[in-house]
């Protein structure tokens, strides 16, 4: 990695240094950053770090404009991927007022807006640098190797497994399947070096094709897979059916191009067929939910490609969101909402064995695995439109510019973005990435280096920008991502003190506990990523130490935070029974029971309720484990 970032910079020694930032920053820097303080050890670190580097690239970028007197084409941003954005940006915003959960919904937009502004900014960077697609091309593909490499070394338990994690096999993504989807959303770029590069980076795109390949043979993303199958097929179907028609897309690859290709092709079959070898791998215990730095192993088997468990369970979610957005269908429930409406919509109760096999552990579903039922729950079917829009438009550029383009390298290089993008979208229709700071930088840098593509190849009439729209537009982006920075900051400290409470609420230390969720700031972090109130650990603790009238109040306050999480209705209903408040006690638990019937605490606390309505209710169970 040293001799990559000293490489850049003999390169940039003479041009502006924004790029250089842009690639270092995004590329090198941004998918090591983790932490161990934190419940999830990248999302708000990473965060953190993107919004960081967008500020620092937007003073940048807006000194350069300054001091070339304004002398820059700024036309790039009228293209309509940026307005459309915008658009979802400001449905969201809507959608965000009046939401269960203000805290959450404020979070998830400045994500969003995060995701805007950095957009932008790469955009007109990448536009106005010499070379700079090709820079972001070989910076991805070293980055990608890289990330390989430490998969591949903790696969063979050889190094790089005190990285908090889970599922063996995730390098710094802290999860296997956001390592496949982040190696494969950088495969175009390692596919167009290996088309376009010579020598030393042709060699080093080669290998880092192989060992993403391998990789994601290793961990069995099902998710990845079929996008690799399905985009490679729709992609050699349109070469194939140019080719036919005799079009200069063909010309664009030489023959030494298309045997590259094939062989490109032929690996990536063979790769899906080897995933029908039985594999075990050496899982490492989760850091995420331990305490301790210690590391165990275990060996457990990967299931195959086709096994259909967590398909059934994705249907369900799929249902249950599609519900919801049928209730809520022009604004839908709010950012950061889904997670908190799912369990009205019927609660799905699952548990497996934990990672050290002692116990069983619960399973809270956060996100429904496809992005697109995400948007369409939280923003409506106005912000659907917005987001699946600028996808649509995406798909537009690389389709224009690979069949109607000049420049055979920019041509070349929209058919292996084309081939990422519906990848992409595939992705996203079965799992997550829209959550993660890494694969929205991958997403951006891809949506950037595309649209400055079409920029060069089918150029506008510039038009000149007003001094003062521009310093609005400026000064309002750095504000907004000054916040972004102050809310994420305060939520990552929040979070620490979140995990140091539930390690000590397994600890049984009550009064540390308390110590650390009073340390939380409310105002910026009120769920853990288990959708679990923090207020609620607090009430456990005040709870086991007997102080029921306090808890009861620490159980009011969660459930303004989440009125639909079964363990705070639960804990309200018992608390509500202890002081002899029988009515309000079966309110709580047929609430509970209409969300969870399934839960034998349900019946069972209804049961003692109805039979005794006296102190007996005290036995019903208020410390079902999170």
């Amino acid at each position: 990695m040293q001799l990559i970032l000293s490489y850049l910079q003999r390169k940039l020694r003479h041009k502006k240094p924004d790029i250089f930032i842009l690639v270092s920053g995004s590329l090198f820097i941004l998918p090591f950053v983790h932490s161990r303080a934190t419940i999830d050890p990248v999302l708000l670190p990473q965060l953190i770090f993107w919004a960081v580097l967008t500020f620092l690239l937007l003073v940048i970028k807006f000194g350069i404009i300054v001091r070339d007197r304004m002398e820059i084409d700024l036309s790039i941003l009228r293209r309509g991927i940026y307005p459309v954005f915008t658009c979802y940006l400001a449905v969201a915003g809507l959608s965000a007022l009046g939401t269960i959960n203000p805290v959450e919904a404020g979070f998830e937009w400045l994500k969003t807006a995060l995701t805007l502004v950095f957009m932008a900014t790469a955009g007109l960077i990448i536009s106005t640098s010499k070379g700079s697609i090709k820079m972001v091309s070989r910076s991805a593909t070293a980055t990608g190797l890289v990330l390989a490499l430490i998969g591949l070394c903790q696969y063979s338990k050889v190094a790089f497994l005190e990285i908090p994690g889970n599922y063996g096999v995730y390098a710094t993504m802290a999860n296997k399947n956001l390592l496949a989807s982040a190696l494969f959303m950088m495969l175009p770029f390692a596919l167009y070096g290996l088309l376009q590069f010579a020598g030393c980076w042709y060699a080093l795109s080669f290998l880092s094709l192989t060992l993403m390949m391998l990789v994601i043979c290793l961990v069995q993303v099902r998710a990845v897979w079929v996008a690799i199958v399905f985009s490679a097929t729709l992609i050699l179907f349109f070469v194939v059916s140019k080719r036919r028609k005799k079009s200069g897309l063909i010309r664009s690859f030489g023959s030494s191009y298309r045997k590259r290709l094939v062989m490109i092709l032929l690996g990536t079959f063979i790769g899906v067929a080897g995933q029908a070898i039985p594999r075990t791998i050496t899982m490492p215990t989760p850091a995420v939910h331990a305490p301790s730095v210690n590391v165990e192993h275990q060996i457990l088997p990967v299931k195959p490609l086709w096994a259909s468990d967590t398909l059934r369970e994705r249907l369900t979610l799929w249902k249950k969101t599609i519900r919801m957005a049928a209730e809520h269908p022009v604004l839908g429930v709010g950012p950061g909402q889904w997670r908190i409406y799912l369990p009205a919509y019927g609660f799905i109760h699952k548990v497996e064995p934990t990672d050290t096999g002692s116990g069983i552990k619960e399973i809270w579903f956060q996100r429904p695995h496809n992005d697109f039922l995400w948007v369409l729950a939280e923003t409506g079917m106005v912000g659907f439109l917005c987001y699946v829009l600028f996808f649509v438009m995406l798909l537009y550029y690389a389709f224009r510019i690979a069949v109607y383009g000049t420049d055979k390298r920019l041509r070349i290089f929209s058919i292996v973005m084309l081939f990422g993008l519906i990848g992409y979208m595939v992705i996203s229709s079965l799992s997550f990435p829209k959550e993660r700071a890494f694969h929205g930088i991958l997403l951006s840098l891809t949506a950037a280096c595309l649209v400055s593509a079409y920029h060069r190849s089918f150029p506008t009439v510039e038009t000149s920008v007003g001094r003062k729209k521009i310093y609005a537009t400026t000064f309002l982006s750095l504000a907004v991502l000054t916040g972004c920075i102050i809310v994420v900051s305060l939520r990552f400290v929040s979070e620490a003190h979140t995990k140091s409470a539930i390690a000590e609420h397994k600890n049984q230390n009550w009064h540390r506990v308390i110590s650390e969720i009073d340390d939380v700031n409310p105002f910026f972090y009120n769920l853990s990523p288990t959708s679990t109130p923090v207020k609620w650990y607090r009430g456990m603790a005040h709870f086991q130490m007997g102080k029921v009238s306090t808890a009861l109040n620490d159980f009011r306050a969660a459930e303004k935070s989440n009125p639909y999480h079964v363990h705070v209705l639960n804990n309200l209903g018992t608390c509500y029974a202890l002081q002899g408040d029988y009515k309000s006690a079966q309110q709580y638990y047929e609430r509970l029971f209409s969300i969870a019937p399934e839960l034998p605490v349900v019946l069972r606390n209804l049961n003692i309720l109805s039979l005794s309505g006296k102190r007996s209710a005290g036995e019903t169970d208020p410390t079902i484990p999170e």
